[in-house]
Parts: structure tokens; sequence; C-alpha cells
């Protein structure tokens, strides 16, 4: 089982959202909430270069990628609590032996700092980054990189995600995947998903072993 980051482990596209709204206007003041929402799931790079064409911008990727995740950060580590549906899956997947993983576009960095913040780092056998491949999603590397850190082939590993890029990358990878839209995808239907869930109540080490039954 391979785990997205961002918006599946620890809620962080409502902050991140925030803090882009509140950076981007002081430097354009005409860039609305429907400009931002479509950019949350990408990566840096995609963000800066969508605004920076869009917006005749000269946002440098480096200055607006500290000052985001310092500042999500800031606000989310001190009153991060661990969703217990969450703790109750990983305990159902823990106990049936199967190998978990993290395939995400976020740094390495912050990865860890949420996860050691929530007490479940040591939950997952594998955690990579977007530094772990060389094309970001939708392209299915990470997923492929993933599943072979696991020593699992892709049709055996199911994905867990909440954006279409990285519905896209997981079943480009060849991987059941289970669909968990955050606000800004909601609206996407996610065609070819195995699943469509709400949150982690509607998910069990029983449910995702039905994929293949």
């Amino acid at each position: 089982m391979i785990f997205d980051f961002d918006g599946i482990l620890v809620d962080t596209p409502e902050y991140y959202f925030k803090h882009m709204k509140s950076y981007l206007r002081a430097i354009h003041p005409a860039i609305t909430d429907d400009d931002i929402a479509p950019l949350i799931g990408h990566t840096f790079d995609a963000k800066v270069n969508a605004l920076n064409q869009k917006f005749g911008l000269r946002i440098e990727r480096a200055h607006f990628a500290k000052a985001m995740n310092e500042k999500v950060r800031a606000e989310m580590l001190g009153s991060l609590v661990p969703n217990p549906d969450l703790l109750r899956l990983l305990g159902e997947l823990d106990e049936a032996g199967l190998p978990l993983g993290i395939a995400s576009s976020n740094s390495r960095h912050n990865i860890l700092a949420f996860l050691e913040r929530l007490g479940i780092a040591g939950r997952f056998s594998s955690i990579l980054s977007y530094s772990d491949a060389s094309v970001p999603k939708p392209s299915p590397e990470i997923y492929i990189n993933a599943a072979e850190s696991l020593g699992v082939a892709c049709a055996h590993c199911a994905a867990l995600e909440d954006t279409l890029a990285g519905f896209e990358s997981a079943k480009g990878a060849g991987m059941k995947c289970i669909a968990m839209p955050n606000r800004f995808a909601a609206g996407h239907a996610f065609e070819g998903a195995d699943i469509v869930v709400k949150d982690f109540k509607e998910l069990s080490f029983e449910r995702i072993r039905g994929l293949w039954l």
C-alpha cells in the first residue's frame, strides 16, 4: 500500500492554499482563488512556472518554496494530531503484513517532520519525495520507484491519492488506485478509480484486499 502525503496522511492543502494566496496577492492583487486552487497538488516548479507564464511574474522557485514550507510547518506542527481512522487503517495494514510506502511531491524534510510529529514515521518501509523521481506526478515514475523500493510489483500495489495528478501517476504505473479527493479536486470525476472515498472511515484492509478478489 502506497500513500500520497499531502492531503492524505496530512491535511496540508488547505494551509498551502491559505499561504499561497497571501504570498501571491501581495505580488499581484488580481490573482484569484480560482487561479490558485488548480495548483494544489503540483510541485513548486509547476506552480511557479504556471504563475509566471499566466501573469508575467518573475517568482523565484527557491524563495517561493521556502516561504510556503516555513509558514505551513510553523502553523501546522504545533497543533497537528493523528487522525484516529488513519491510525486504525495503518494498524490493520500492519497486522496483515502489507509493506507500506509513501510517494510524495513534497520534500523529504517536510514529510519526516510531519510524520514524526504524528508518531507514524516508523510505519513506512519506504518514503519517496520529489527528489526521488526525475519527472513529477502525473508521471508514473515515483510510483514505479516506490513499488521497486518495497520489492513489490506495481500490479500488486494499491495507491491512495487526493489529486488527479497523483491518480494519473498511480494508474500510469499500473497500480490499483483509491481516490480520496481533497476539496480542491472534489469536482473531478476520477474516472477509472478503483474506489472513491470521502475519508479514512470508508477504508479498511478488507475493502482494499477486495480490489484483487
